[in-house]
């Protein structure tokens, strides 16, 4: 029996082929912390290839720990070790079909966490299984589980694991509103945008006052509430619960203002990043997501310069929290972004017409 979930603006063909250096063969060597930013020379990394996978239902499956492992008893998305020899794909592969006995068809890269326990280092590796054949089923007695994804936070599960959950809830695809003035158009396109289908939108307009900005809010939190799309405002964050919005946005000045995470939980929170500092701060306050930029380069920003994906990529493997690219990127960029580990594409004019 063959079960499948597509993702939605997904190739699910690209992952199973080559793979970016960072998504490459597993090996034990000394690592640096990303949050201390200090060498951690005694810990072997340990490369581990684990997966999302959802079932018809949109129920996310996990697997327990034995009780006599370390970590006994957590639950925990099913993979393993990378053996010598192997890339992400073969492991994840591999110990698929040996633990649930299914074969993957389709992937593709979603976040990798590296993460310092006491006795060593680990490098999780996820990735998002699109298609596979065979019915999941305990291969080796382990406890398997389907979970909603509100379920999870309450789940006891190992810390490397934890970030993978905001990963898994926020969409491949941040489209940020466009420029130019407010007016009948710009809400027909706006309109447009959320016949799509959009789940996560940026409001962000600048150059107005705090009154029509809000006046915006208002009505933008309307048609995005009526069309299940979460509303993030890029303006004060006392605004968010008053207005009934999803989350706000901080631009790269106000996140490194910031001490602490201005919002509370219940509330999404993402943050403007065009250095490995300021990604840093983002994780370091509790941020969701970060928007890295200028990955390539953008015509309303021609003077700076370019990251590019090979230095996209380094960064991101340095924080442990979802990163979107962003800057002269489409949705047709997904998949390389995805294999740079990035959380997926973020834009403005691109995404609306």
């Amino acid at each position: 029996m063959s079960h499948a979930r597509a993702v939605p603006a997904i190739s699910t063909s690209s992952a199973m082929g080559s793979l970016p250096e960072e998504f490459g063969n597993g090996e034990a060597r000394s690592v640096t912390d990303p949050v201390a930013n200090n060498p951690v020379a005694t810990n072997p990394l340990m490369e581990v290839a684990a997966a999302v996978i959802r079932g018809p239902d949109g129920r996310l499956l996990l697997t327990r720990r034995a009780e006599r492992a370390i970590q006994g008893g957590l639950w925990e998305f099913p993979g393993g070790k990378v053996q010598p020899g192997e890339n992400l794909v073969q492991a994840l592969s591999r110990e698929l079909l040996e633990e649930l006995g299914i074969a993957v068809t389709g992937c593709q890269p979603l976040i990798s966490v590296l993460h310092t326990y006491p006795e060593f280092t680990v490098r999780l590796n996820v990735f998002h299984v699109t298609d596979w054949q065979g019915n999941p089923q305990a291969q080796e007695g382990q406890p398997l589980g389907w979970f909603e994804e509100g379920e999870l936070d309450d789940l006891p599960m190992p810390a490397a694991d934890r970030p993978v959950i905001g990963a898994v809830r926020l969409p491949s695809t941040y489209p940020i509103t466009p420029g130019g003035p407010v007016d009948d158009g710009w809400w027909r396109k706006f309109q447009r945008g959320m016949d799509c289908g959009y789940r996560m939108v940026q409001l962000r307009v600048k150059g107005i006052a705090p009154r029509q900005l809000r006046e915006i809010a208002e009505r933008a939190a309307g048609l995005a509430h009526l069309s299940h799309c979460k509303l993030i405002l890029n303006g004060p964050t006392d605004w968010v619960d008053e207005l009934g919005l999803a989350g706000a946005h901080l631009s790269s000045a106000e996140l490194m203002s910031q001490k602490q995470r201005p919002l509370a939980r219940r509330f999404l929170l993402g943050a403007s990043c065009h250095t490995l500092e300021e990604l840093r701060h983002a994780e370091k306050i509790g941020a969701d997501w970060a928007c890295l930029s200028p990955v390539n380069r953008t015509t309303s920003h021609p003077a700076s310069a370019a990251l590019g994906l090979e230095t996209f990529s380094s960064w991101v493997s340095e924080v442990r929290l979802p990163v979107y690219a962003l800057g002269g990127l489409a949705g047709g960029d997904l998949p390389s972004v995805r294999a740079a580990g990035g959380q997926g594409v973020a834009g403005l004019s691109a995404f609306w017409v």
